[in-house]
């Protein structure tokens, strides 16, 4: 069976030249999404020489899916006739990192000892609605790298997208196993 695999890419250059580009790419057997992003490096240019990669799995994908999702409740739209004090005030109750997180996966390579994060961040004042994305990495030998962007609730919806194509193939061939084994 023949999949759609294609993934979902934000490109934000900006004129002080801060800019970022993230990419949302399922892997061929549906197992995972990787997740890319590279800091601007020219006018509309990206450095993905030096991109950090972060490999979302199911776990990961849970999580994030359920971060994006919870700001798309009716809460979410609420937001649009709220102070965003009153918005900020809601993510603080409802989301379990007191600094205002929505996610925050931690990731650390036993082979290599680098490590790696992901974190969302929404605030309403700041992102217009959105949130902050950001990869951090910290090599073994000190280094680190650190890229972020943010993201509009449209393209939130289109990371979600992709997302939710792993967890639904996983889900079907879940069911699929139920299925032969109950014959």
């Amino acid at each position: 069976m023949k999949t759609d695999i294609r993934g979902y890419s934000i490109y934000k250059p900006s004129k002080n030249g801060k800019g970022a580009a993230a990419q949302f790419n399922p892997d061929s057997d549906l197992r995972c999404i990787w997740m890319e992003m590279a800091s601007q490096s020219g006018e509309r240019d990206f450095n993905w020489e030096n991109k950090i990669v972060f490999k979302l799995g199911h776990s990961d994908l849970l999580q994030m899916v359920y971060a994006l999702q919870l700001v798309r409740t009716s809460k979410y739209i609420d937001f649009l006739s709220c102070a965003p004090a009153e918005y900020d005030e809601w993510i603080l109750k409802e989301m379990p990192d007191a600094k205002g997180n929505l996610l925050n996966i931690f990731h650390a390579d036993r082979n290599t000892g680098n490590t790696s994060s992901l974190t969302i961040r929404g605030n309403a004042a700041s992102y217009g609605g959105g949130f902050r994305m950001k990869l951090y990495k910290k090599f073994s030998d000190g280094r680190t790298l650190t890229h972020q962007i943010s993201v509009s609730p449209t393209e939130a919806l289109g990371i979600l997208y992709v997302l939710e194509k792993p967890l639904k193939a996983l889900t079907s061939s879940t069911s699929r196993f139920a299925d032969n084994n109950s014959q």
